[in-house]
Parts: structure tokens; sequence; C-alpha cells
């Protein structure tokens, strides 16, 4: 019983959760501010927390991708439903959000 109710709050986790790649890496980002900046343009506004995800290279290779963290999964639903928006966005184009 200890294991499924483990299975399903980390899944409930996880929902809250989405991938953001193709952000472009800079040595002195303000990352929470390109995310909302990112989300706004798709309509979205809210409370996040931004990370990278992996060891930056030192040669500069490709950007790592940023695991974004909002409240609910219902927010995270209504960007991913949103984020075909992207690809019309001369800024935002090789930008992709995955769950």
């Amino acid at each position: 019983l200890k294991k499924v109710v483990q299975d399903v709050v980390q899944g409930e986790d996880r929902a809250k959760n989405v991938m953001i790649f193709g952000l472009e890496e800079e040595t002195e980002e303000d990352l929470g501010d390109n995310v909302n900046e990112i989300l706004q343009s798709l309509g979205e506004k809210p409370r996040i927390e931004a990370c990278r995800v992996g060891q930056r290279k030192p040669s500069g290779g490709t950007a790592r991708p940023v695991k974004v963290t909002t409240a609910s999964s219902t927010v995270v639903d209504q960007i991913l439903v949103k984020s075909r928006k992207l690809a019309f966005l001369d800024k935002y184009k090789k930008v992709f959000i995955n769950p």
C-alpha cells in the first residue's frame, strides 16, 4: 500500500513539470524571466520555478534543457496546448515544450 501511494504522489509531482528545449543558454542569464517571457507570449502567466538540467559543457555546445515546475497540472496542460504557437513566433521557432 505504501508503494502505491508513493507512486501516485510521485506521478502527481511529475505532472506539474514541463521541459523546455532549445532555449539559448547565456552566462549571466535570468532564467525565470526568460521562461516567463516565453509563457507570456503564449498568453500564460503562471507562478513557476525554473532550472537548467544537466552539466554545463565547457565547449559551449548545445543548450541544456530547462525544467519548469508549476503550481498545478492544469497549468501544465494549458501550456502544452498552447505550445504549438511557438513555431509561428520568429524569436522562439527553435524552442520546444514537452511534458
